[in-house]
């Protein structure tokens, strides 16, 4: 998996308030997300499926997600990133390397959820769908306004009780999709050393400093 491909999949990821031009029903759910999201320190567990275009799932994985303020931590098996709020680290255990730099803004759209948040009524167009919510959970569309994007259109479901996703499906112009299932959420209190790479842990990894 490049790249360029795991940061679109984590940017949806971390695109649970990122819309405009939405009806109020959407909006009074995403914003409550919003609030959850970046009001504590959090912990995401979730189970990553890929299909193709015709349905067939190719690819499954697990991974884990920790966000604090302006700061994330992303641990899966094809890329790790650390980010502090100035720089982040992209980790690639099978290649044995972390690049190092200081993202850009446009960068930071892509993956830092602070971002996405900050913009969050520019971006998107949005629909409430009430047949498919519950007095449970919230069911979300959004549409991407930049028609550049690889996936037409975003699908979330949102637990009322505490205001977070509990599933993400994003629909790509070629057919396939990917659906993050949030297996477990909580709360920890997390120390701002855990955003960064630690290159201790990693003795043998090779350094390549973009900065």
């Amino acid at each position: 998996m490049s790249k360029k491909f795991f940061l679109s999949i984590l940017a949806l990821f971390l695109a649970t308030s990122a819309f405009a031009q939405i009806d109020p029903q959407a909006a009074t759910a995403l914003d409550k997300t919003a609030s959850a999201i970046l009001n504590k320190s959090s912990h995401y567990i979730f189970d990553m499926k890929v299909c193709n275009a015709s349905g067939k799932q190719i690819s499954t994985s697990e991974g884990e997600f920790f966000i604090k303020k302006d700061r994330f931590k992303l641990i899966h098996p094809d890329m790790s990133i650390f980010y502090d709020g100035k720089t982040q680290w992209t980790l690639n255990e099978k290649s044995e390397e972390v690049n190092i730099n200081t993202p850009t803004e446009g960068e930071l759209e892509e993956i830092n959820p602070m971002q996405i948040f900050a913009h969050y009524k520019d971006n998107f167009k949005a629909r409430y769908n009430s047949d498919s919510s519950t007095a449970e959970v919230s069911n979300v569309d959004l549409f991407p306004n930049d028609r550049e994007k690889p996936y037409f259109r975003i699908n979330f479901q949102i637990r009322k009780s505490d205001n977070q996703p509990i599933k993400i499906i994003s629909y790509s112009k070629d057919g396939s999709s990917i659906t993050f299932d949030i297996k477990k959420i909580d709360n920890p209190t997390i120390n701002d050393s855990e955003f960064v790479f630690d290159t201790k842990k990693f003795p043998n990894i090779e350094i390549i400093d973009l900065r």
